[in-house]
């Protein structure tokens, strides 16, 4: 893997930001522009990688988990007010039964809710990925220790992200092999794509288990203790591009805090002033 051009802990700093953000924006227009930054730094990992086919995959996931959070919060909304798009309302006693007295709709306000909800998983996810795309595993640990992460902690995270591409191959060797079986879900009914898909997670969770087997007894015995600290490669120091990635991001993140603090305490009627008026219409419009 080459060398990042940021610094690991300036990486780590972006990713609890990006979570941050997905915490302070409400409207979509934010927390759009915010997903598009990590989609931005996940595209810029398969430029910095050359590995396009698993950012590829990547994005594939976050469009369809986008997708069906705001379809299904568009079929499911029942708060007021809301807009039909596209209804139907039957006219038989069987479907009125099945679906109730509003029939089958999808409604706007229900989309914009799920949209939203969609984009705040897509920001730390999308960030996450870049993160784990980019970061050799041990710089990776050295950057959350020298955060003061318990070791035991960050060992075992960085392990997780060490078992993900395994765990992918595992699921790609096992769907070749129904594939070479004869297998195809497009000739193949719902049922039968379903029941073979299940079929297929039984050997995946069964190399997992053994994977993760011959890891634990070779930590142990080489002296591994959660509850101890040990040594870890030195996290180097911040180069001028860090700094300026990582104090920039800061600086936003604390203009953002302090906008939204100022105008729920004027919301609250608990502080006001006329002179940050146009902070709260900004904060109301935009965040």
């Amino acid at each position: 893997m080459k060398r990042s051009m940021l610094d690991p802990r300036a990486k780590l700093l972006l990713l609890f930001q990006a979570g941050l953000w997905a915490v302070l924006l409400d409207r979509p227009e934010a927390l759009g522009l915010a997903a598009a930054l990590g989609v931005f730094a996940l595209l810029m990992s398969g430029v910095w990688t050359g590995r396009w086919r698993r950012v590829v995959v990547s994005l594939g996931g976050l469009a369809l988990v986008l997708w069906g959070m705001a379809s299904t919060q568009a079929v499911f909304y029942r708060l007021a007010p809301r807009t039909e798009w596209i209804a139907w309302h039957p006219e038989s006693p069987f479907w009125s039964s099945l679906l109730g007295p509003h029939g089958l709709a999808l409604y706007r306000e229900g989309f914009a809710y799920g949209l939203t909800q969609g984009l705040r998983l897509v920001l730390p996810a999308s960030s996450g990925l870049a993160l784990a795309f980019t970061t050799d595993p041990g710089e990776l640990l050295a950057g959350l220790k020298s955060f003061r992460v318990p070791y035991g902690l960050a060992f075992m995270s960085v392990t997780a992200l060490r078992f993900a591409p395994l765990l992918g191959q595992e699921a790609a060797m096992a769907w070749r092999a129904a594939r070479l079986r004869g297998f195809h879900p497009l000739r193949a009914g719902p049922a039968a794509s379903l029941s073979v898909t299940i079929g297929l997670m039984r050997p995946v969770l069964a190399s997992c288990i053994r994977r993760s087997t011959t890891l634990a007894a070779s930590v142990t015995s080489r002296g591994f203790d959660a509850g101890r600290e040990a040594a870890a490669a030195p996290a180097g120091s911040f180069g001028i591009g860090s700094w300026a990635v990582a104090l920039g991001s800061l600086a936003a993140s604390l203009l953002i805090a302090a906008a939204k603090v100022l105008y729920l305490l004027y919301l609250h009627e608990i502080f006001y002033r006329s002179d940050l008026r146009e902070v709260y219409q900004f904060v109301r419009t935009w965040l």
